[in-house]
């Protein structure tokens, strides 16, 4: 769910608002921020299809993303792109399989990456990173527990 829209941002320009819920871009089925997240950095410039729910209704706008040179990179226009509730049992298994599937997506597309020389070996977190990340990670998500 898009929580702001950036003024003068790709996404205003395409139309997208506050409270939109991005269901695909380019044809992937999207059901977590951070995939929305990865797909943006990862893009290089290149025009974005983007469906989305607004009111209960389905829509799909094109989004040129619109590139910053003091961060060396494209934005789409957009932040806070999550929204987090309650899970019931079922739910829980059904999260648990998108994380699992980000995840070992995410890797495969980071090696193919490297292996094409779209990234660098700078780019890419060691153990110490990685355990960095799980860390802050942790601290943002520990509020959403399990509540016993």
């Amino acid at each position: 769910v898009i929580q702001s829209v950036v003024p003068g941002s790709a996404a205003e320009a395409a139309g997208l608002q506050s409270g939109d819920r991005i269901t695909k871009i380019n044809g992937e089925r999207v059901h977590l921020g951070q995939q929305v997240t990865l797909i943006s950095w990862l893009n290089k410039g290149e025009d974005m299809r983007v469906e989305y729910v607004r009111g209960g209704e389905k829509s799909q706008v094109t989004v040129t993303p619109l590139y910053d040179s003091a961060a060396d990179r494209y934005y789409m226009g957009f932040m806070g792109v999550s929204e987090y509730f309650k899970c019931n049992a079922l739910e829980v298994f059904q999260y648990g399989f998108y994380e699992l599937e980000y995840w070992v997506g995410s890797t495969f597309k980071s090696l193919g990456m490297l292996f094409t020389g779209r990234v660098t070996k700078d780019d890419v977190a060691g153990p110490v990173g990685i355990a960095q990340l799980v860390g802050e990670t942790y601290e943002t998500e520990k509020q959403y527990g399990a509540e016993w």
